[in-house]
């Protein structure tokens, strides 16, 4: 006897995008570093188990997810997005079956800063001294800009007062 249609191939899942979903970078593929926003992968491949419903799985960069949302018709899953350091992630879903989408979410979504809230200024000991062209100090500011979620760019040790306000992205 012979079986038609006996064995289904099940194809692993696949990360086409990471978008987050409202708040001010709605659809876009970056999100605070301080976690907590609503973030929605699509896909290919993204299954359920056949019996227990149980939803596929999702890390970004090694650190869990919790998914919150799943379509096996519109291949999304939805995750609340954890904290993590700013930069570029991969993104990485797992089937019930162990099947992983591998390396095609690598670089899929960046964490960012949030926006600066608050300016620190402060000054390094030292007199004031008087130099032939100008007025001279003989130290300078140092200068720290914290965003909303306590991550901080300073300006050197107080030898220059420049600082890269585009480090908080």
């Amino acid at each position: 006897a012979t079986a038609t249609s006996a064995f289904e191939y099940i194809a692993a899942p696949t990360v086409t995008t990471a978008l987050t979903s409202g708040g001010a970078r709605d659809a876009t593929n970056k999100g605070l570093a301080a976690g907590g926003e609503s973030v929605v992968i699509t896909g290919t491949g993204l299954r359920a188990h056949p019996t227990t419903g149980a939803v596929p799985t999702v890390t970004i960069d090694g650190t869990s997810a919790t998914v919150t949302a799943y379509s096996a018709v519109n291949q999304t899953l939805t995750v609340t997005l954890p904290a993590h350091a700013v930069g570029l992630v991969n993104v990485v879903v797992t089937n019930w079956d162990g099947q992983t989408s591998g390396t095609s979410g690598n670089g899929a979504f960046t964490y960012v800063h949030g926006v600066p809230h608050h300016l620190a200024l402060s000054w390094t000991s030292g007199a004031l001294t008087t130099a032939t062209n100008d007025k001279d100090f003989t130290s300078q500011p140092i200068i720290t800009v914290q965003d909303a979620y306590n991550q901080t760019v300073t300006s050197g040790d107080g030898s220059n007062a420049v600082i890269d306000a585009a480090a908080l992205g």
